[in-house]
């Protein structure tokens, strides 16, 4: 049976729900189309230690203040869950879950959402589907010939996990420099301390919201069907179809040969950092990681947190909407937010990066004059690309696979608005604090279409 509404929101994470606050308040008629089991996005799946990079009170959605965590500055993953789901519960929102979006179709006047569980008309579509199912691995050459495992960052949950390994961790933003500082300081005394993040509609890290220059047009790595990609992430949305998963992981997406330390760990113990030459550490857990970088990794100045981050952000986007010069944004303080773990690792000299290498060998990894590394594991903390395979019957991407916007609105099909998917659909749109301006004007203008 086909069901009828004003607007379809696609995803039912932070933007997903600051988009149906809004359309709420305009008193239009909408549903919101979830793929995930329960309130909370890929909040549910964030790694054991990430946490916001703001106090609770600058990481809210429109409305409703986030409360505070009792006894963290910096809220949890279970927090943020735990928010968002009484968020839904306030606001009455009209979610429906789990539902996968396989297209959305011209029909006449209208727009037809196909979903498994029977299809939608609307007068207009907002696509909130974010990035994080959509995780990209660069084309290095070898990546076929390595015999350890190879996972994302979507794939990673603790330390614990790669007990007695040797890891190479790869990329320089906050993912890269976090999961390094996870594994370096592992059982060491900020076990338990307080993460910072910057995330977006879906939770995965907002500077990794499209691919830097230096990885464009590479091939993506290992595409597998429904039934080989992890369990935990099958709920992502539908946008995900073909994305790189990554080969040997478990059904909550780990690598399934590393839940526990083996033999060929040959005993090792637990040290301070070992031969600096190498920029790895061997702590507690007996790993011994390799931080692998494309450039010298760049801090931002330790006092900044999400505020300031959201403050840049906007300006930037102010600066450009009146013609004047760009001042970079974010970009143009680093690209690393120095929060206290990766401070403490980075301090303690625990976090020295070596350059990208140029292939990957059957034993690990080698650069360009021949040096090579032993690796067991290679973690690709390398970004994501949006999500926005259910658009395609709209013919809307340009030949870089870009969709070309104004503000939130498509310029190809104007009943289509995009939500989340980083500062081309609004200025720090894919953090928390940041999605509510965006969700505002698209559910304005979508009103002004349609009265």
């Amino acid at each position: 049976m086909t069901r009828r509404t004003d607007v379809v929101v696609i995803g039912g994470g932070q933007s997903g729900l600051a988009a149906g606050y809004h359309l709420r308040r305009l008193g239009l008629d909408f549903v919101i189309l979830d793929a995930g089991p329960s309130p909370g996005g890929a909040w549910l799946r964030a790694w054991d230690s990430l946490r916001l990079f703001s106090p609770a009170a600058y990481s809210s959605l429109p409305g409703r203040l986030m409360p505070p965590q009792p006894g963290e500055t910096y809220p949890g993953a279970a927090h943020v869950v735990a928010y968002l789901s009484a968020y839904e519960e306030r606001y009455d929102l009209p979610v429906h879950r789990p539902v996968r979006v396989s297209g959305v179709h011209h029909d006449g006047a209208l727009l037809r959402v196909e979903t498994d569980a029977g299809p939608w008309l609307a007068r207009a579509v907002i696509s909130a589907t974010g990035t994080w199912s959509r995780p990209f691995v660069p084309a290095v050459p070898g990546r076929d010939e390595f015999g350890g495992t190879q996972l994302h960052t979507v794939g990673y949950e603790n330390a614990a996990a790669f007990a007695g390994k040797r890891v190479t961790v790869v990329g320089g933003g906050n993912s890269g420099a976090q999961i390094a500082a996870d594994l370096a300081m592992a059982d060491s005394e900020s076990a338990g301390r307080p993460w910072l993040h910057s995330v977006d509609a879906d939770g995965r890290p907002a500077d990794l919201a499209t691919a830097d220059s230096e990885s464009a047009g590479r091939r993506s790595l290992h595409p597998v069907d429904a039934d080989r990609r992890p369990a935990k992430l099958a709920t992502a949305d539908s946008g995900s179809a073909g994305r790189p998963w990554l080969d040997r992981v478990d059904a909550d997406g780990r690598p399934a040969d590393i839940a526990t330390a083996d033999s060929e760990s040959d005993g090792r113990q637990s040290t301070h950092p070992v031969d600096a030459d190498r920029s790895s550490a061997a702590l507690a857990y007996g790993v011994e990681l390799t931080w692998v970088t494309l450039r010298e990794p760049r801090y931002l100045p330790d006092d900044i947190d999400g505020r300031a981050l959201f403050d840049h952000a906007t300006a930037r986007r102010r600066a450009l909407d009146e013609g004047r010069a760009d001042t970079g944004g974010v970009a143009s303080l680093g690209d690393i937010v120095a929060v206290p773990p990766v401070r403490a690792a980075r301090d303690a000299g625990l976090l020295k990066a070596r350059p990208m290498f140029a292939r990957l060998t059957r034993t690990g990894v080698e650069w360009a004059d021949g040096t090579r590394a032993d690796a067991d594991v290679i973690i690709w903390c390398t970004g994501f690309r949006p999500a926005l395979a259910h658009l395609a019957p709209l013919g809307l991407r340009d030949r870089r696979g870009h969709i070309a916007t104004t503000g939130t609105q498509a310029l190809g099909e104007p009943r289509v608005h995009l939500l989340g998917y980083g500062d081309w659909t609004g200025p720090a749109s894919a953090t928390l604090i940041g999605v509510g301006r965006p969700a505002r004007e698209a559910a304005r203008s979508i009103a002004r279409l349609l009265d």
